[in-house]
């Protein structure tokens, strides 16, 4: 599948996403943390929409890796 971006992402952890993948910074150094949505894409959009492009210090994995930083 092919990858693409968000023009609208605002999280500073988004990478990029498929159609059913969204791709963020991992927690070490070239890594990536990918989430998967089974079969559909509006839960995808739904949750792009929610936090990559929304709040997203309140995404659990935003959190997890503003963590990261804070040691």
């Amino acid at each position: 599948m092919r990858r693409y971006e968000s023009k609208y992402a605002v999280c500073p952890f988004y990478k990029s996403e498929d159609d059913l993948k969204i791709y963020c910074e991992g927690v070490e150094d070239g890594t990536f943390i990918h989430l998967s949505f089974s079969t559909s894409t509006k839960l995808k959009k739904r949750y792009r929409c929610k936090f990559c492009e929304g709040q997203y210090s309140d995404c659990r994995i935003a959190k997890m890796l503003l963590a990261k930083y804070d040691e």
